[in-house]
């Protein structure tokens, strides 16, 4: 089913986000699942519906967690998400002599989050059904979401934290 995230403010939790995506990272290494933690699918999602709207970027937990330090402004914090969001999507830009159907993804995403078309449109300009188009947008999104963890997902993921000194006396 595809989400839509219309509200202001997004229903994730930065440290909750965190817990997860570190648990993730511990049972990746038991198992051979996707290489991110699935809410980060819901985070990329959200950003790309606003990615031209400063305030909701500048407040996004994708923002939050990319300058953990605080070393960035409000307004820096909204481009460096739009600029790796960005650059992803042209990332998946297909070579000039690939097949139709490798372009899908690209052009979908590029003429619903870049152009701001309606899915109804991107599809008939496409020549697609909506349940078509709306697969290769999922098909994009996961594409996004994997290359923006391979790029930052140690950036991401939660440093392993420090046992504690109550820790410590009970090891003693």
């Amino acid at each position: 089913t595809i989400r839509r995230y219309y509200t202001t403010e997004p229903p994730f939790r930065l440290d909750v986000l965190c817990q997860s995506a570190a648990k993730f990272c511990q049972m990746k290494e038991k198992t051979d699942l996707s290489p991110f933690p699935p809410e980060l699918i819901g985070l990329i999602r959200s950003a790309l519906a606003h990615l031209y709207d400063h305030a909701f970027l500048q407040n996004h937990p994708l923002a939050a967690m990319l300058d953990r330090e605080n070393n960035l402004d409000q307004v820096s914090r909204a481009q460096r998400v739009r600029r790796l969001l960005l650059d992803c999507i042209e990332s998946l830009r297909p070579p000039t002599d690939a097949p139709a159907d490798t372009a899908r993804a690209y052009a979908i995403l590029n003429n619903h989050y870049l152009d701001g078309l309606p899915m109804p449109t991107v599809a008939e300009k496409l020549g697609l059904s909506q349940r078509q188009a709306y697969r290769e947008l999922e098909k994009g999104i996961k594409a996004i979401t994997n290359l923006l963890w391979e790029r930052i997902g140690h950036e991401i993921a939660p440093a392993p934290s420090a046992p504690s000194a109550s820790d410590n006396r009970r090891q003693i």
